[in-house]
């Protein structure tokens, strides 16, 4: 009965009213859709979208309603890897409902933090008729940095144009964005219009000034918040110690109360030693005076400021060192923070003493500091231990006072010399290239006299075997030109004082597994054509986008190598048992994680000389000295990428950084820590010293091991003086 009732139609099946429920349902989503994405249109994207690398741009996409959570998916996004600034022009296609009101723009984006995908660090949005002028602004949040979500991001705009801007600055190596929506709103919060600019570059040059502000005003204000916070029972100016190469950020800074402070030191005779202080004023008023140093050794003190910068990630960070002239007025703005950077050379004599400083304000103390001063002696320039960082004289604007920088290099233990291919002559080139190139040798040589060892970079790469590998091909026509090449080279080099054992070539940079047997051709074809030419290899461990390097790619090309650098994860992916057992000298280069000023300045750079050391390594390497792409080092911000540089360009030459600073700390302890090694007599001996210096950098807190480690060697010292006293008593 009851089917017979349904055949006529006089019953309805559930599923057609469910079906009715899901089809209203897409209608009202679709709807919505339409509402808040099909009124715009995205006209233009710059730079041009870059990642993935084959991706189908289609900017219809961004605006076609497929927002949500699902929408990765589909691959309806476009993204971008290596680019700070990406401008979007944005057009109403139903300009009578949104012309002159106020709206919500929303972007929806992606945060993936370990595959380095994070949302922008700020959007702002201008009008472009008539002038660019702002129109709303959104700065990111620790909430969207903290998620672990797609996001969806809402920009208040104040009045919508018919076209306007998207202003949008990246956070990270990557950025994706998947949809722009756009919603009317009768109550936002309103920001500045402020004046209208005449072009598009000078409108994105304003918000990358506008968000560097506002950054650096987010990190004073969080400083003065913390300072209130302290209940300081009367305005005073305060003094604090602060921890030596573990990052100084404005969350991370002691703030604690108090006028004065004690530093103990005992070190090398001729090393550096380091403190780091802050002057905190409490009170709500500018507070001025100068430094009165009393210094009673003979021993230098360098004082800087550690100023605030803002790296390409938003993170401000205390990096740049600018000298202090110990006569010099010091102002402190009211409750604000000043952070002192002391660099102490430990004269080449025995003397122990104390250096007494006061800040004099109106002539009356308030606030010191004490630095007591030990001394050891002991020869801890350790032999054949090699240092560079990749300082390229062609990259301006840091090297515009050669002379300077070359005295920097030096001074900061870095004694190998890498030369750029264009500095080169190279069987590759034009003879109008190569002449050309070998006159840039001839005078790079004559600067790089303090350098201890050559790298001579080819730029050669494995893919361009039409280009330039076929002319290292083993046959005999080949290896005649190669000798002729070769012996020009070793002429040019003897001529500037460079032995053969003083230099190397480097014909392939970060050579990955799957290269490995067109590297070996090529390093066969120069051994055959010289056998007493050095051949220099900076092996890479590869990554998910290349196939792992592997100890068995390595045994290609071992036969050929007489330095290696390979990287740190190539190092603990092999085991350095690999590299310290092989004939070549071994070497090794950690680079700082993006961007280069807000990482670790302990694990990126202090650490290096202990990990050399730890790894059985003699060389210590990391990119770079003056990488800014020729932006500036000031400024993370001024080009298509954060800058890898570790200095700051000035008219009087470079200006130091905690990172140079940390990286020299680190190779002094590489030098000591073979010093010591070097001497012990026995194989006991140093199988137990270096048991137990490893147990202190494997067990210990990243703070303590430069301070543990010193006292190990005081320890050690101790015995082989001991040792040597007891030899000379007996030979009586």
């Amino acid at each position: 009965m009851r089917i017979k009732q349904l055949l006529a139609g006089t019953i309805q099946p559930l599923y057609i009213n469910f079906a009715s429920k899901i089809f209203f349902l897409l209608l009202i989503l679709m709807l919505s859709n339409r509402c808040f994405s099909q009124d715009i249109t995205v006209e233009r994207v710059f730079p041009a979208p870059n990642y993935p690398s084959k991706q189908i741009i289609k900017l219809s996409s961004l605006t076609g309603g497929s927002g949500g959570d699902n929408y990765w998916l589909g691959k309806n996004w476009i993204g971008w890897e290596r680019r700070q600034k990406i401008g979007l022009i944005v057009k109403l296609n139903d300009a009578d409902r949104f012309r002159n009101h106020a709206a919500t723009l929303k972007v929806h984006t992606r945060i993936k933090k370990k595959a380095g995908v994070f949302p922008p660090l700020s959007i702002d949005v201008y009008s472009i008729e008539d002038g660019y002028q702002l129109l709303g602004s959104y700065l990111q949040t620790q909430a969207h940095l903290n998620s672990n979500k797609n996001l969806l991001l809402e920009v208040p705009v104040n009045k919508v144009t018919d076209q306007m801007l998207l202003v949008v600055h990246a956070n990270g190596q990557y950025i994706q964005i998947s949809e722009i929506q756009l919603e009317l709103q009768q109550n936002i919060e309103s920001v500045s219009l402020g004046r209208k600019l005449p072009t598009e570059k000078d409108a994105i040059k304003a918000s990358t000034d506008r968000l560097i502000r506002r950054l650096i005003a987010r990190s004073q204000g969080l400083s003065k918040d913390i300072i209130r916070k302290q209940k300081v029972s009367h305005p005073i100016l305060g003094i604090a110690k602060q921890k030596l190469w573990e990052g100084l950020t404005p969350d991370g800074i002691s703030y604690a109360v108090g006028n004065k402070v004690t530093f103990d030191i005992k070190g090398f005779k001729g090393e550096h030693e380091y403190i780091v202080f802050s002057l905190i004023n409490y009170s709500k008023d500018v507070v001025s005076g100068r430094l009165d140093i009393d210094n009673n050794t003979h021993h230098t003190l360098d004082l800087m400021e550690v100023k605030p910068i803002v790296a390409a990630d938003g993170n401000v960070v205390f990096d740049p060192l600018l000298p202090i002239d110990q006569h010099s007025q010091i102002t402190l703005q009211p409750e604000s923070i000043m952070i002192l950077f002391g660099k102490i050379k430990l004269v080449d004599v025995i003397q122990n003493g104390t250096i007494k400083a006061r800040f004099l304000s109106d002539n009356i103390s308030r606030a010191s500091f004490d630095i007591n001063i030990e001394t050891v002696h002991w020869e801890w320039e350790a032999k054949d231990i090699f240092a560079h960082n990749w300082a390229y004289s062609h990259q301006q604007p840091i090297w515009r006072n050669r002379e300077s920088i070359e005295h920097d290099l030096f001074t900061h233990g870095v004694n190998v010399k890498v030369m750029h291919n264009s500095q080169v002559p190279r069987i590759v080139d034009s003879r109008k290239i190569y002449d050309r190139a070998k006159l840039a040798l001839v005078s790079e040589l004559k600067q790089a006299r303090r350098s201890d060892f050559i790298l001579l970079y080819l730029g050669l790469h494995p893919n361009q075997a039409d280009k330039y590998i076929h002319k290292f091909e083993n046959t005999e026509l080949k290896i005649e030109a190669l000798k002729v090449w070769l012996g020009d080279l070793k002429s040019t080099l003897e001529q500037a004082g460079y032995n053969t054992n003083q230099w190397a070539l480097y014909p392939f940079d970060e050579p990955k597994g799957k290269n490995m047997d067109v590297v070996a051709d090529v390093y066969s074809a120069l051994k055959s054509a010289d056998s007493e030419i050095n051949i220099f290899v900076t092996p890479d461990s590869g990554g998910s986008r290349n196939r792992k390097t592997t100890a068995s790619d390595l045994n290609k090309i071992v036969d050929y190598v007489d330095v290696w650098q390979p990287n740190h994860r190539l190092i603990k992916e092999v085991g350095s048992k690999y590299f310290t057992s092989n004939k070549p000298k071994f070497w090794f280069y950690k680079n700082p994680d993006y961007p280069a000023k807000s990482s670790s300045v302990y694990d990126s750079f202090r650490s290096l000389g202990i990990d050399a050391w730890s790894f059985g390594a003699r060389g210590v390497g990391f990119w770079s000295y003056s990488d800014t792409r020729k932006s500036s080092a000031w400024s993370d911000f001024d080009s298509n990428w954060g800058d890898w540089a570790v200095v700051y360009e000035s008219e009087k030459g470079p200006v130091s950084s905690m990172r140079w600073e940390a990286f020299l700390d680190g190779v002094e302890d590489m030098k000591q820590l073979y010093s010591v090694q070097d001497k012990l007599n026995t194989s006991q001996e140093k199988e137990i010293f270096v048991r137990r210096i490893n147990n202190i950098i494997k067990i210990k807190e990243k703070a303590k091991v430069p301070l543990d480690l010193k006292q190990e060697l005081f320890l050690f010292i101790g015995k082989l003086k001991k040792a040597a006293s007891d030899n000379e008593r007996s030979s009586r």
